[in-house]
């Protein structure tokens, strides 16, 4: 038996792509469903639903409506979780953004137009002692959270503005978690305008120490590879067996290993 995390989509400021989950869920969880009957499998999903994503309840749903068509008996269970960060004095470099969310200032549009790399980094779940106690109860958690970050006063949590990106969190979870395998099922359907054919043929299988020489060179900067294949790394660096990047479609594209 294995410990998976599967992270589904992403939370980007400024992804704008209609998403088309609420007609892959099911296929997700169809064609995924012995893999999670067999191990230990977390789901994890971003915080931050709008009217092209399913809700939380939705994808309950379509996971009840597998579980019961294929007879499977492992029971799903939605839990709420805050993402610990870096203050922001640790994490922004623009001082005019850093003084408007520490003043509390900034608006929601502002805060959509700011880049990926701005996202604030993930240091720890304080839930990942339910999670895993989920685990043990033989449940599959869905995990809601990668859209409520906080920060550590003492020994409380604080609630601060900021993105999270659902990938790192998730391959920070997997870490936590201590989790032999990190699935991401992103929000494109096809990454053929990302990386070159012959890209394409060598990413199927390879070496961690390949994909990281690959991505400090900077072979998929701007791509939409990008935001997807650092958190795969960090698992894979933080002791992670195997790292899988699917496309919507169910389609392997990345599968690296030590």
């Amino acid at each position: 038996m294995k410990r998976i995390v599967i992270a589904i989509g992403g939370n980007y400021p400024d992804q704008h792509k209609k998403s088309v989950y609420l007609n892959s869920i099911e296929k997700i969880f169809t064609e995924m469903g012995k893999m999670i009957a067999e191990n230990d499998v977390v789901i994890t999903y971003s915080g931050s639903c709008n009217e092209n994503k399913p809700s939380p309840t939705a994808i309950m749903n379509s996971y009840d409506h597998v579980k019961y068509t294929y007879g499977y008996s492992k029971d799903i269970i939605s839990l709420l979780t805050r993402i610990e960060v870096k203050s922001y004095h640790d994490s922004w470099n623009d001082s005019a953004t850093k003084d408007k969310l520490i003043n509390g200032n900034i608006q929601e549009e502002e805060l959509g137009n700011l880049k990926i790399e701005k996202c604030l980094e993930p240091l720890d779940i304080p839930e990942k002692s339910a999670i895993m106690t989920l685990l043990s109860d033989g449940y599959l958690p869905l995990v809601i959270g990668a859209g409520f970050p906080v920060i550590k006063e003492l020994q409380y949590y604080k609630e601060c503005r900021g993105i999270v990106n659902n990938y790192s969190s998730s391959s920070l979870l997997g870490t936590l978690i201590e989790a032999d395998e990190f699935i991401i099922i992103s929000e494109c359907s096809s990454y053929s305008g990302s990386i070159s054919v012959t890209d394409s043929d060598c990413l199927k299988s390879i070496r961690f120490h390949n994909l990281m020489a690959m991505y400090k060179n900077g072979r998929f900067a701007g791509s939409e590879m990008d935001s997807k294949i650092k958190p795969m790394l960090d698992f894979i660096s933080k002791g992670g067996k195997k790292a899988i990047l699917m496309t919507l479609n169910m389609n392997t594209e990345i599968v690296v290993t030590l």
